[in-house]
């Protein structure tokens, strides 16, 4: 008879490790996760959260993302373009500054944890789908500049 005390008091204890286990908060609150593949952006909101929490929090994230995304492009195809023809070059880089500050980012995954404060929101993107998308647009841009001034 002794046992049954044992054994909801094991299964107490069981139930509150499990319980007290998933509130542990993700490492990603407190540090967002930096690698070469992916960009990220976090987000929080305190509580209580407004009725488009999830909408305005993903939207901070990518601008996150889309802030390390136009700096590293920005850069990247600023040096690809110089020395080609002046005029293509002023053109594109106009262009490709719009795009990318306006630029829906592609296959934007989410991870969300919240406590009783604060709603958490992870956002990555892989930098290849990225890219890749990018040079299909840079290849249409190219296409358009290239048009405009045959036809000047």
């Amino acid at each position: 008879m002794e046992q049954k005390p044992l054994k909801w008091l094991f299964l107490l204890f069981f139930s509150i490790s499990c319980f007290s286990g998933g509130l542990s908060k993700p490492g990603w609150v407190e540090k967002t996760p930096r690698d070469k593949s992916h960009w990220y952006g976090k987000s929080q909101l305190f509580k209580p959260l407004p009725e488009n929490y999830q909408q305005t929090s993903r939207q901070r994230a990518e601008i996150e993302i889309a802030s390390q995304i136009s700096v590293e492009v920005q850069s990247s195809l600023i040096n690809i373009l110089t020395g080609n023809n002046e005029k293509i070059d002023r053109f594109s880089q106009s262009i490709i500054k719009s795009r990318v500050e306006k630029t829906i980012l592609p296959n934007v995954e989410y991870v969300d944890w919240e406590d009783e404060e604060t709603f958490y929101l992870l956002a990555k993107v892989k930098r290849k789908t990225y890219y890749d998308r990018l040079d299909r647009e840079m290849t249409g841009i190219l296409n358009t500049a290239s048009s405009h001034l045959i036809s000047a």
